[in-house]
Order: C-alpha cells, then sequence, then structure tokens
C-alpha cells in the first residue's frame, strides 16, 4: 500500500509539474499504432480526453502552413537514424488561438532501421515566440530611429587593450565625418 501510494503521489506531482511548465508527454509505438498522450498534452493540444487521438492524428493539429517542415524534420531523424527528434511548430488551440510548441522525442529503431517507438514531450512555447517577435520589431524601430536621425549618432565599445572602437554608426556620422562605413567600424574613436 505504501508503494502504491507514493507512486500516486509521484503521478500527482509529476502533472502538476506538466501543468506548471505548459508542457506534456507522450509515447508512439509506430509498428502496432498504438500512442499514448498525458492529459496535460491533451489540454495543451485542446483536445478533449474522450476524442481518439494517435501518432497521425496528432500530426494533423500541426499548422497547414507547417506541415511539410515537421515532415521533413521527421524524414531525416528517421534517415540520419537520429536518437533524438525536435522541431517546432504552430498550433490552433480552440480556446487559446495561435501556439507555438516545442517537440522533443527519443526516437528507438528496430534492427532493420525502422522507427519503433518514440517517447517525447511537447511544450508550450508561446511565450518565448512572442517575445522574439517584440525584440524583432523593436530592434527594427530602433534601427529606424538610429539610421534615420539628423543626429551623427555612433556605437562603440571597450576592448581589451582599452580602446574604444566603434561598433555602428549612422549615415549622418559618415556625413559629417566624410568617411565610409568601412573606414570608421572597428576602428578606433
Amino acid at each position: 500500500q505504501e508503494a502504491n501510494d507514493h507512486l500516486s503521489e509521484s503521478e500527482r506531482t509529476l502533472s502538476q509539474a506538466q501543468r506548471v511548465a505548459r508542457f506534456g508527454t507522450w509515447k508512439a509505438s509506430l509498428q502496432d499504432g498504438i500512442s499514448q498522450f498525458s492529459p496535460e498534452l491533451r489540454e495543451l493540444l485542446g483536445v478533449p480526453l474522450e476524442v481518439e487521438l494517435n501518432f497521425a492524428s496528432a500530426s494533423d493539429l500541426t499548422w497547414p502552413e507547417d506541415r511539410a517542415r515537421v515532415a521533413a524534420s521527421f524524414k531525416q531523424c528517421v534517415t540520419t537514424r537520429s536518437p533524438l527528434w525536435l522541431v517546432e511548430h504552430r498550433r490552433m488551440h480552440p480556446q487559446r488561438g495561435l501556439l507555438w510548441l516545442e517537440v522533443r522525442a527519443e526516437v528507438t529503431y528496430g534492427e532493420d532501421g525502422r522507427v519503433q517507438r518514440m517517447v517525447g514531450a511537447t511544450m508550450d512555447v508561446t511565450d518565448r515566440h512572442r517575445a522574439e517577435d517584440a525584440l524583432r520589431d523593436s530592434e527594427r524601430m530602433m534601427s529606424l530611429i538610429y539610421d534615420n536621425s539628423r543626429d551623427a549618432l555612433y556605437l562603440a565599445r571597450i576592448d581589451a587593450e582599452g580602446q574604444y572602437p566603434f561598433i555602428s554608426v549612422n549615415e549622418t556620422f559618415l556625413r559629417l565625418v566624410d568617411a565610409s562605413r568601412t573606414q570608421v567600424v572597428s576602428r578606433p574613436m
């Protein structure tokens, strides 16, 4: 009984950890077509427990524009007999909208080279993608301001010799010093 209590507590802890980290686990036997998906993964995918789900139908949930890339990634994994498959793709969740998911799987091959079994985890990485998009947008905005400023602007850093080489200069700076970018960038102030 004590072993069963310990096992139940471990399962509750794992389930809670998966919900907190926004990931779920799965395993698939491609030879017999049997797949298992944790309740947390089903929740992440927006697929109720009563809906049948297998490896093929889970793949169908991938955003249509990403399907060919995901299939090519899996084919590359199998062709090279890589023990790890890693891919990111989008998925439209019925309540939460567009999600980015990262799939990681350990792949086991048979003697014939065919995939026998995969055990994996799928994690919601939407927040990371949103942050990367926001950073790119911010960098574009700053670049526009920097490049189109009427003021002479530059970026410099201190190097190991205590010099301050230019990292970047804007067009106004180049006009002011009457030099090309290659004549200025990487040169000390």
